[in-house]
């Protein structure tokens, strides 16, 4: 099953920076807010700077996704689950997206490819054209190596089947 959730969180990755250009550090902290469909993104740590993109949210098949990113794929946040409807509440972050919410964090492109292994999502809003809400991302590493932690809020604009 662990295997069947690092297929998914690097699909989920790749799929958000997709979407985001169509629409290695040793700890960094992250903290993000949300205006209509963008949001703001400070990182402090050897990966430091400053980014602002797009907020987007869709479920496709079952699955739930909010995405985050930057339109040069230089920060990139994906928040997964199974689900066929979002919902208002606190959902904790891991990694089996049959029960939680899945995150993927990529920093420069995939230069640093970080997986949750704690933290919470939390939904404020949820309708048919948006979702509005928080996170409080803890995540490692793929190799399991260095933490990072991503804090802040969004209002994402559903693009599919909200």
């Amino acid at each position: 099953m662990k295997s069947l959730s690092r297929t998914l969180r690097l699909c989920s990755v790749v799929l958000l920076c997709v979407n985001a250009a169509s629409c290695s550090s040793k700890s960094d902290s992250i903290t993000g807010t949300s205006v209509g469909s963008s949001f703001n993104a400070t990182i402090t740590g050897a990966s430091a700077g400053s980014f602002t993109g797009i907020a987007s949210a869709s479920t496709v098949g079952g699955i739930q996704n909010i995405t985050l990113g930057t339109t040069d794929t230089k920060f990139a946040l994906s928040l997964t689950r199974s689900g066929s409807k979002f919902t208002v509440g606190t959902f904790t972050l891991g990694d089996n997206l049959l029960i939680q919410y899945v995150a993927a964090l990529s920093i420069n492109n995939g230069g640093a490819l970080y997986g949750s292994t704690g933290g919470t999502f939390t939904i404020t809003s949820a309708t048919s054209t948006s979702i509005k809400g928080s996170f409080d991302f803890q995540g490692k590493l793929n190799n399991g190596t260095t933490t990072n932690a991503v804090k802040g809020d969004f209002v994402a604009i559903c693009a599919i089947g909200c």
